[in-house]
């Protein structure tokens, strides 16, 4: 069994928020390299990487701590968090991230989500979501209900959805 780690990231911060609640953001002393260390010498292998102000810009904003955790450890890093683009997973996988992790733009434009996998390959992407109250949520926690549950398991958008 693989155990994925986490790193959220905030203002270059390591930082963990309790259900996207801004209000609720603990920092960390460790900078997000260190606290990769940390657990590179607990003998992970992987690190889960969120860039929490990408999510809520709808843009990454953390290039340089992503970036810093790829080049001072050996992890095989999934980064996500804001990603609209192709641009945005052609500058994640050129800096070293292994798998690029998608999340609102696969609700809000299953088409952009299709063309990423096609053109970067299963391999290099990740569906991830978050749901609060029985519906998932996007931007950051901030937009709710863009899909209910009850809703999405009838919807026609699940086969889809099974390529990933």
């Amino acid at each position: 069994m693989l155990i994925f780690p986490a790193i959220d990231l905030y203002e270059g911060q390591c930082v963990r928020l309790t259900r996207g609640d801004f209000s609720t953001k603990k920092v960390y002393d460790s900078s997000p390299s260190e606290m990769a260390k940390i657990f590179t010498d607990k003998g992970f292998t992987h690190l889960h990487v969120i860039d929490l102000e990408g999510a809520e810009n709808g843009r990454i904003i953390n290039w340089d701590a992503i970036s810093s955790i790829i080049s001072e450890t050996d992890l095989k890093v999934h980064a996500g968090g804001g990603i609209r683009t192709e641009d945005d997973v052609e500058k994640l996988l050129s800096i070293g991230v292994k798998r690029v992790i998608l999340g609102t733009v696969i609700v809000e434009s299953l088409g952009t989500a299709k063309s990423f996998l096609k053109g970067f390959g299963s391999d290099k992407i990740i569906a991830a979501a978050d749901f609060n109250n029985g519906s998932i949520v996007g931007d950051g926690w901030k937009k709710e209900g863009i899909i209910h549950l009850g809703a999405l398991w009838n919807h026609s958008m699940i086969p889809e959805l099974n390529i990933f």
